[in-house]
């Protein structure tokens, strides 16, 4: 993790890399899982690799991805990273949705 912060009252992190999609163009956020792999300074680990937040949101602010959470993570911890597949597989089918309605579209009205 690069930097900790809150966005609108909700903790937010940076991340040095990411799976997740901001919402643009249209297309929804992808949402999912952030695991530490370590305990932060003073932090008490819970669970085999601490205790996991979900992304709730996930965001573009200033060409950065900002990935908005449920809860708090320690500051500086490494993370895991896991997008839910389910809503990868959603936003996947409304992609295929709207593709065939265009195509559909085009060759009704032949433009």
């Amino acid at each position: 993790m690069s930097r900790a912060f809150d966005h609108e009252g909700r903790p937010a992190v940076l991340l040095d890399r990411t799976a997740f999609y901001p919402t643009s163009g249209g297309q929804p956020f992808d949402i999912g899982r952030l695991t530490p792999l370590q305990r932060g300074p003073g932090e008490e680990r819970r669970g085999p690799f601490g205790s996991a937040v979900d992304v709730i949101d996930t965001i573009d602010v200033d060409d950065e991805v900002v990935h908005v959470l449920s809860g708090p993570l320690p500051v500086g911890a490494a993370v895991s990273v896991r997008a839910q597949p389910r809503a990868l597989l959603a936003i996947l089918s409304v992609v295929v949705i709207l593709a065939a309605i265009r195509i559909a579209f085009t060759a009704v009205t032949g433009s």
